[in-house]
């Protein structure tokens, strides 16, 4: 039998994730079925299955597929000898530019309808497992923001966990702002909070 080449598989991998991101933004997580995801991607229910083992694992992926290099680059560890919190300016304004991609409107409207599921049902390993992938990007935002009170670029007296995860919460606001209004300037609001950043910057410096 003739190997596949691995660039066939995701590229295949890709027109799954894209068909169950419109159908399941349509109809639903709950309501759509690996059927409708076959039929909208062009291929069989089986062949899904080759790829992804359940529809929720389906779900994670049409959620994080365009985060994910970026989410990679907050986990990793803070780069020495340049500025960290330039870096960490950097890491934000790429985030946010994600919102502005008319897709993550429907990754906004299935990260919801899963969390939303996973409470109504008391499902409390799924929403244990949701948090401990926000914990991780949590301690990587953490580290960055600690390298930049360690080169003198931020004030000592912010808590950087606490601010990691109010960063966060920005964030998931500025992606339900986008998911209500696609016009709201979410880039100008990091923009703000990032003005607010550089003059605790510029007290820390003296």
């Amino acid at each position: 039998m003739p190997k596949v080449a691995p660039a066939y598989l995701e590229e295949r991998r890709r027109s799954i994730i894209v068909a169950a991101t419109r159908v399941f933004s349509l109809k639903g997580v709950e309501a759509a079925t690996m059927a409708d995801v076959a039929e909208e991607a062009g291929i069989t229910a089986g062949a899904i299955y080759r790829y992804f083992p359940g529809k929720r694992e389906l779900a994670d992926c049409c959620f994080s597929e365009n985060a994910a290099p970026i989410l990679g680059q907050w986990m990793q560890e803070p780069p020495h000898g340049v500025s960290p919190l330039e870096d960490l300016h950097q890491l934000a304004v790429a985030s946010y530019a994600i919102l502005n991609d008319p897709v993550e409107h429907e990754h906004t409207l299935i990260n919801l309808e899963v969390v939303l599921k996973m409470r109504r049902d008391n499902d409390l390993a799924g929403l244990a497992e949701i948090a401990a992938a926000d914990d991780q990007v949590a301690d990587g935002i953490t580290r960055w923001i600690t390298a930049a009170q360690e080169s003198g670029e931020l004030g000592a007296d912010l808590n950087p966990s606490l601010l990691a995860r109010a960063l966060m919460s920005l964030y998931w606001g500025a992606r339900l702002a986008k998911l209500m209004n696609q016009d709201a300037d979410t880039n100008g609001e990091l923009g703000e909070i990032l003005k607010l950043m550089n003059a605790s910057a510029r007290l820390a410096r003296g």
